[in-house]
């Protein structure tokens, strides 16, 4: 088993702070630790911004090309973490591995639901409302077999989790496993604000 922390296609914002350190640390934390991991590697592609980071981030783990984590990664489970899912509980992500090891599951992924409306839009005419209950957002982690990894080949992509799922299903069963509040995807800065703000309130209220 692998444990990839996948930088691919999200710029600058992995390295955004949220309560003092960047999401990518956050991310970084919430990788569990358990027998049988054979390496943390994080997944990178040529923006400037993840070149800046490389002398810091091989700190870590061994910085892979996004290119290569199908051949780095041949044989082995994969789960595929995204620091934009910075406060995805451990918690949750052993529980996902734990339940995919005893049921055998080909892959897995998490999810978040819709809570946005969403409209049909045609000739640019709102037409009708989508029902939101047959919707869901991907979030962290996916967990693909190493039948999956083997499936995929050059065709796994880290840079859109919600395409890799769909690129999952042309092969094989996806489960789809509900995340926490806390396991939500921000994808600019001010969701980052927005998520900070929702854990203040949700420490305040545990204390």
């Amino acid at each position: 088993m692998r444990f990839l922390l996948s930088l691919s296609g999200r710029g600058a914002l992995p390295f955004a702070p949220l309560h003092g350190a960047s999401l990518f640390r956050h991310a970084l934390a919430a990788l569990p630790v358990r027998p049988g991991v054979d390496s943390l590697l994080i997944g990178v592609d040529q923006g400037e911004a993840q070149r800046r980071a490389l002398p810091e981030l091989s700190a870590y783990a061994e910085v892979v090309d996004a290119c290569d984590v199908a051949r780095t990664c041949a044989g082995d489970t994969l789960v595929v973490h995204d620091p934009l899912c910075p406060l995805t509980p451990q918690a949750f992500i052993s529980a996902m591995l734990t339940r995919f090891d005893e049921d055998g599951e080909y892959a897995a992924a998490a999810h978040r639901p819709v809570t946005d409306t969403i409209k049909r839009v045609r000739d640019g005419c709102v037409t009708d409302t989508i029902d939101r209950e047959g919707l869901g957002i991907v979030t962290a982690p996916v967990i693909l077999s190493a039948q999956a990894v083997a499936d995929l080949g050059a065709g796994l992509a880290t840079d859109d989790l919600a395409e890799l799922v769909t690129s999952l299903r042309a092969h094989g069963p996806v489960s789809l496993v509900k995340a926490p509040s806390m396991g939500r995807r921000v994808d600019n800065d001010s969701a980052v604000r927005l998520l900070e703000c929702v854990e203040e309130m949700s420490r305040e209220l545990r204390a």
